[in-house]
């Protein structure tokens, strides 16, 4: 059962790895045809990555949802999600009446919110100081 949950954590954080690896290339390449053109451009390179860190988050749990699910079947999508949304925000929640989620669950799940949270956050603030750089005519800092 271990086991299972240091993989679930490792698959998250590989999800997490790769979505900001994408949303990266995606904020580069659009502060590179948006943002010498004036201030737009950096405001529309930063709402795409905040956008795609709302939706990289949801995928997140997502995954904490399914493997939720698939370690009890009896236990509908909703409440799944509804463990692994609450888990991941580290609000905490107790599991559904008649589940059979291992203990362990809702504290690996939290400690996938808390990591893919602080790498979201330090994302952004690296993004916002990029457009600021990019918007002052200063090229963009390598990587």
């Amino acid at each position: 059962m271990i086991a299972l949950g240091i993989f679930s954590v490792f698959a998250v954080l590989a999800c997490h790895w790769l979505g900001i690896y994408l949303i990266r290339l995606s904020f580069e390449g659009t502060l590179e045809r948006l943002g010498p053109r004036g201030r737009w451009g950096g405001e529309v390179a930063f709402a795409l990555a905040i956008f795609g860190l709302v939706v990289l988050n949801f995928a997140d749990v997502l995954i904490c949802a399914a493997l939720v699910r698939a370690q009890d079947g009896s236990l509908g999508y909703g409440d799944a999600f509804q463990f692994a949304i609450a888990n991941f925000t580290t609000v905490g929640l107790d599991k559904p009446v008649d589940a059979t989620i291992p203990a362990l669950a809702g504290p690996l799940i939290a400690m996938c919110g808390i990591v893919s949270f602080g790498w979201s956050t330090s994302f952004l603030v690296a993004c916002s100081h990029a457009a600021r750089l990019h918007q002052g005519g200063r090229a963009l800092p390598p990587g």
